[in-house]
């Protein structure tokens, strides 16, 4: 198992407009993770996009990131949704851009391949046996697990690691 040692302070996304993850990373420390879980859901899709946007916009504001890893879209079967994602990603990157924050964009199995995982399954095994220390206590969800994957490949990236 790889350390990490980038001092970096690195966000990593997990974006979804049911559920999108976010953990923060400072070298391989849990400084904040959680879920956002849109209120709006009656409000129509627009609604729930601004509402994550700007939640993660206040994360990037309390935690001053150096880089954001969020987890790039990728086409999916239902063009509806990728719209969707691809939309909510556009105001996330541009509240991060105001905000002067370094985004980097991963593909799935880019960031995986950092990681060593292959797919969904493997998430919860790699985060308990993993780099990662955890200062906060936090009931895990999937999204956020996820993120703080994205974000620790992004620590081994910025750290000179390579894609396996």
């Amino acid at each position: 198992m790889r350390g990490v040692a980038s001092r970096y302070r690195v966000l990593g996304l997990d974006l979804s407009v049911s559920a999108s993850g976010w953990c923060f990373l400072a070298g391989s420390h849990v400084e904040g993770i959680g879920t956002i879980k849109p209120l709006a859901e009656d409000d129509g899709m627009l609604s729930r996009q601004i509402e994550i946007a700007s939640e993660i916009e206040s994360i990037i504001i309390r935690y001053r990131p150096d880089y954001i890893y969020v987890e790039d879209v990728y086409y999916a079967r239902n063009p509806k949704t990728y719209k969707t994602l691809v939309a909510l990603q556009s105001l996330v990157v541009a509240g991060a851009r105001r905000r002067r924050s370094r985004v980097v964009l991963k593909a799935p199995s880019s960031w995986r391949r950092l990681v060593g995982i292959a797919g969904k399954s493997d998430v919860k095994d790699r985060v308990s046996n993993g780099d990662l220390k955890f200062k906060v206590k936090f009931k895990p969800t999937m999204d956020a697990l996820e993120a703080a994957l994205i974000a620790l490949a992004g620590q081994y990236e910025l750290s000179g690691a390579k894609d396996e």
